[in-house]
């Protein structure tokens, strides 16, 4: 998902480039990948931050990574805004540099749970991949369920990059939920 980012990124800046509004001034790019990692995260924070060429960061897609950067971005007084993470921490710190173009997990989470509830789900299970995106998304599923009528027969994490999900689902089995809520990034979605 951070090629997507990146590549939009690319052709914001080609766009810009293009129209000859910014003359005599070029933007460029000056990129790192955090491999959704926090340390690279960090590390990619320092480095960009440090540089007085950078004006501002379009910077991390997972929660995970964001939260510990933003600190960086912050003490450098580098403004930084998110495409995709949503964790409420990040923009709770209270930042002025550090924004997100994202709701947070909370409105995610309460609007999913009432989609479930309007679905006819009655009996949910959750899974969540225990990252600072996935968890707190599931929690908030949970609690906007519950409030919506939605019985929770199942709450579990697992770990990012499992591959056999069978004896959890086994388990999901028997407890015949209507509907699974996974909370997490792509791959252990899929």
């Amino acid at each position: 998902a951070g090629s997507e980012a990146y590549q939009s990124v690319q052709l914001a800046v080609e766009e810009a480039n293009a129209s000859g509004r910014l003359a005599p001034y070029v933007l460029q790019l000056a990129v790192q990948d955090d491999v959704s990692d926090p340390k690279q995260a960090v590390s990619s924070a320092k480095n960009l931050s440090s540089n007085p060429a950078v004006l501002g960061i379009i910077s991390h897609f997972n929660s995970g990574c964001y939260l510990p950067a933003s600190r960086v971005y912050h003490e450098n007084g580098v403004a930084a805004i998110s495409p995709a993470a949503s964790n409420p921490s990040i923009t709770q710190q209270g930042f002025p540099e550090i924004h997100r173009i994202v709701p947070t997990d909370q409105i995610q989470g309460d609007a999913t749970g009432k989609f479930i509830a309007k679905r006819g789900v009655k009996r949910l299970a959750i899974i969540h991949d225990k990252t600072q995106y996935g968890e707190p998304l599931a929690r908030m599923v949970q609690a906007s369920s519950v409030n919506s009528g939605v019985t929770i027969v199942s709450y579990d994490g697992i770990q990012v990059g499992d591959k056999d999900f069978r004896a959890l689902l086994t388990t999901l089995r028997s407890k015949n939920p209507d509907g699974i809520f996974f909370g997490g990034l792509y791959d252990e979605g899929g």
